[in-house]
């Protein structure tokens, strides 16, 4: 009965912690899409720059320490909150606002691409990276190609989206973090995916 129970409690245990980070998500969301332009509007009306450009960025600090408390990752937080932000009416002053961070912001991001690359594993497994990085550049590729045909575009358009378009993209990397933090990879699985998506950039 012992090892039962043992399993019911960690069975539950790991539900509960599904619905905390899925209540997060949907609460953040939900704050996003009828808070922010209200807020933004009130701070609009200051005309004052400074103050636009400091609620952006505690909103992203925000939610991504609720996605931490939430036993998701920051990354996620973070991404979320770029996506609510690019949705607000204000979306254009934003970004003119953080303009003067872009160069910085993207100068950290591919630092921390580059530390996330683990060269030991990809000498390691550099067969099965390699496979898998052509075969997913092939696959993102061709449908790619096949939703363009369908949208209308000929052959030679299709063809030069799905080529162009065929690299990877960022949020593979909020994924992989959150499932590795979650437990739902582990850390070897975690270093062969991101070494594959760090390559298809």
């Amino acid at each position: 009965m012992a090892p039962s129970a043992g399993s019911a409690d960690g069975e539950g245990s790991r539900w509960l912690s599904v619905a905390i980070g899925v209540g997060a998500i949907v609460g953040l969301v939900l704050v996003g899409r009828f808070l922010l332009n209200p807020l933004f509007r009130v701070l609009a009306e200051s005309k004052a720059r400074e103050v636009m450009t400091a609620a952006a960025l505690l909103v992203v600090l925000g939610a991504a320490l609720l996605m931490q408390l939430s036993g998701l990752s920051m990354a996620m937080g973070a991404f979320l909150a770029g996506v609510l932000l690019s949705e607000s009416t204000f979306r254009h002053q934003i970004e003119a606002d953080i303009e003067p961070f872009r160069g910085i912001l993207l100068g950290l991001f591919f630092l921390s691409v580059g530390m996330a690359l683990d060269l030991s594993v990809v000498a390691a497994h550099w067969q099965l990276i390699l496979g898998l990085v052509l075969a997913l550049m092939a696959a993102k590729a061709l449908c790619i190609y096949v939703v363009a045909r369908i949208m209308g575009s000929d052959h030679a358009q299709a063809l030069d989206r799905g080529v162009l378009m065929a690299q990877g993209g960022a949020f593979a990397f909020v994924l992989f973090s959150a499932a590795a933090s979650a437990g739902v990879i582990d850390l070897d699985i975690n270093a062969n995916f991101t070494a594959v998506v760090v390559l298809r950039r």
